[in-house]
């Protein structure tokens, strides 16, 4: 028999915003730290810190998150905001 050839579907890759997002909600659920700029730069492909530290802050000016301290050696607090 003959198969068809026809356009596949592949799925698409998600966006380095929807991944900082997903290991946040990943961090969160398990009781764990915020994870570090750089941390969050290793685990969603971003070229470096300062580029996870730009996506931090459009998730919070989008109103997906709330970020708190983190300045002056104070931790940082990830807060995930839901049904925005």
């Amino acid at each position: 028999g003959r198969t068809s050839r026809g356009p596949v579907n592949l799925p698409k890759r998600r966006s380095a915003l929807s991944r900082m997002f997903n290991a946040l909600v990943v961090a969160a659920a398990g009781g764990k730290p915020c994870p570090s700029n750089a941390q969050l730069a290793l685990r969603c492909g971003l070229a470096s810190k300062q580029a996870a530290s730009a996506q931090l802050h459009i998730l919070a000016e989008r109103g997906r998150i709330a970020i708190e301290g983190g300045v002056n050696g104070e931790p940082r607090v990830v807060t995930i905001l839901h049904g925005k």
